[in-house]
């Protein structure tokens, strides 16, 4: 059987591919791969970053950022994060609307806004306490990750040795994520926790900001056996352009990026392809990485290269998107399916999990 001719650009790279990436395109533009009714969700941003660029992404033709606002750390940290994003969105009305809805998506489309989706990158703010998780919807958390490398009393993390299954409680949290209408994210989740988790669950499970480990071998991408466990669910994997996740070189070309999108598609099908950038600080400071790596929550193997970093060539922040939107048309993917790489994958799975009615049974006196 031929290959399409994306999987066979993930496959022979350079001998098929032109490696200029390609520039200039707008969305909307005629000829581009891109319509100006679509929608671009970056699937994985960091709170910090995005409050200072967020420009940035409209500039780039964001409709939707989801936003990391935390993970780790007490349950009344992440509380004050969120009202802080409450605040910042607030103070904002012409540029950001806060999104617990596919129709506030949408909205932000029609009005030329970003909507903001909170995002927990691990399970530390539920405290040991599954009811929390009814809370944090209530605050508006939309999407939640189990782990964040480590173990933690649900998940273990992709850099646990064990690599154990869900815990007890990991069982139950699924189940009442499930319920509550909250995506399951298992980026940074090892493998059997992924694997038991999308086993499980009911709807739609996804990696928002994970490469595939075919192409880049580390501990914080995906085995094909993994991809294909999410793609079960319907579930989608965001393309992560943190260098150390891309490739060998620092920094990678669009094209070695664009290979992680091509081996999925041909994995799995384009459906399942979606963005996940996780664009933030590119200079932490040695000190802070050197920080990361001695308390153990990051690891020498997995986070090799020590700031400053460079996302991939043609990307390195979202106002490149209509490029990258642009070169995937170029390597091969339909016009269908670029449009549902750059954000109709990931609308499909947040229509699928999300409550409609936003509503909940009153809690019990």
């Amino acid at each position: 059987m031929s290959l399409p001719v994306w999987g066979a650009l993930s496959l022979v790279g350079k001998a098929l591919a032109a490696r200029t990436p390609g520039v200039g395109a707008a969305v909307g533009n005629p000829g581009g791969p891109l319509e100006e009714e679509d929608i671009i969700i970056d699937g994985t941003v960091t709170q910090d970053y995005w409050r200072l660029h967020f420009d940035e992404w409209l500039k780039g033709g964001a409709t939707c950022c989801v936003i990391t606002i935390s993970g780790m750390g007490s349950c009344r940290r992440a509380i004050g994060n969120i009202e802080d994003t409450y605040r910042f969105v607030g103070e904002h009305p012409d540029k950001l609307l806060f999104a617990t809805s596919v129709d506030h998506i949408r909205e932000a489309k029609r009005t030329g806004k970003i909507a903001a989706v909170l995002h927990f990158q691990g399970t530390e703010p539920l405290e040991q306490d599954i009811a929390l998780a009814q809370v944090f919807w209530r605050l508006g958390i939309r999407v939640m990750q189990l782990a964040y490398n480590r173990r933690n009393a649900y998940a273990d993390g992709c850099e646990e040795p064990a690599n154990a299954g869900l815990s007890r409680k990991g069982r139950e949290l699924v189940l009442e994520l499930n319920g509550l209408g909250i995506v399951i994210d298992v980026s940074h989740t090892c493998e059997r926790s992924a694997r038991e988790a999308c086993e499980l669950s009911m709807v739609p499970v996804i990696a928002s900001h994970s490469n595939a480990k075919a192409i880049r071998d580390s501990r914080r991408n995906l085995s094909d056996d993994l991809i294909k466990a999410i793609a079960r669910t319907g579930g989608t994997v965001g393309m992560n352009g943190y260098p150390p996740f891309v490739s060998k070189d620092h920094p990678s070309s669009l094209d070695q990026f664009i290979d992680h999108f091509a081996h999925v598609a041909y994995l799995v099908g384009a459906q399942h392809v979606a963005l996940g950038l996780d664009y933030w600080t590119r200079d932490i400071g040695r000190a802070y990485y050197d920080t990361l790596i001695r308390s153990g929550l990051w690891s020498k193997e997995t986070y090799p290269w020590p700031p400053p970093w460079r996302w991939p060539k043609g990307v390195e922040d979202p106002s490149m998107f209509p490029g990258l939107a642009k070169r995937l048309a170029e390597r091969g993917f339909s016009k269908e399916e670029v449009r549902g790489i750059m954000g109709g994958n990931l609308l499909w799975v947040f229509e699928k999990v999300w409550r409609q009615d936003e509503t909940l049974a009153p809690v019990p006196a």
